[in-house]
């Protein structure tokens, strides 16, 4: 891993000064990638942390055991999640053939009544288990359907990776709050997921 290093303060070379502004601004030095480099020097410290506790797990018991933490660590950061046996009613309302992959377009519940556009990217000539990954979009008004986060998915799934790509509450085919010609009555993204938690 290389390291990030933040360009240092030059001083005059004719001269040694102390660092600083100086008329003509000899000595000068950009402050602002400062915090950013500041991160960049935390993360890696954390980052060579994590490799040598995960070089030490000699047994398939301690990645489990620490999967497990993981994962109730993750729990309790979200507060939970809502307790349902509702059955997700999954619905393939779509196909498109893409070659190495094909993309499967799935309409399920996530609670009753909450209903949740995804793509399921899956990967041909599977012959046994594979991983794979939740895709959950970022601030994109056309969330799964916009062209980075299709880039990466299709990616991923050419690497023999299944995706479910989710249209996140206010973007791409779930906006909560359009008038009956199918225009936005409260603004797509952000403006949305606030103005539902208002609520």
């Amino acid at each position: 891993m290389s390291t990030i290093t933040a360009p240092m303060p030059t001083t005059s070379t004719t001269e040694a000064r102390p660092l600083g502004f100086r008329p003509g601004l000899d000595g000068f030095y950009d402050v602002a990638p400062q915090l950013q480099y500041h991160i960049y020097r935390r993360a890696e410290e954390q980052f060579a942390k994590w490799e040598q506790y995960k070089d030490a797990f000699t047994t398939a018991a301690e990645v489990t055991a620490w999967q497990r933490r993981v994962r109730q660590e993750a729990m309790r950061a979200l507060g939970g999640l809502p307790e349902s046996d509702a059955p997700l009613a999954a619905e393939t309302v779509g196909r498109l053939d893409r070659g190495r992959y094909s993309i499967e377009k799935v309409i399920f519940q996530s609670l009753p009544g909450v209903h949740v556009t995804t793509n399921l990217y899956v990967p041909k000539g599977l012959d046994g288990p594979t991983g794979s990954v939740l895709f959950l979009c970022g601030h994109g008004e056309a969330a799964k359907a916009t062209p980075i986060y299709q880039a990466v998915c299709q990616r991923l799934a050419t690497n023999g990776l299944v995706v479910l790509a989710v249209d996140c509450l206010g973007q791409g085919e779930r906006k909560g709050y359009l008038d009956t010609q199918g225009n936005e009555r409260v603004r797509w993204g952000t403006t949305e997921h606030s103005y539902a938690g208002y609520q």
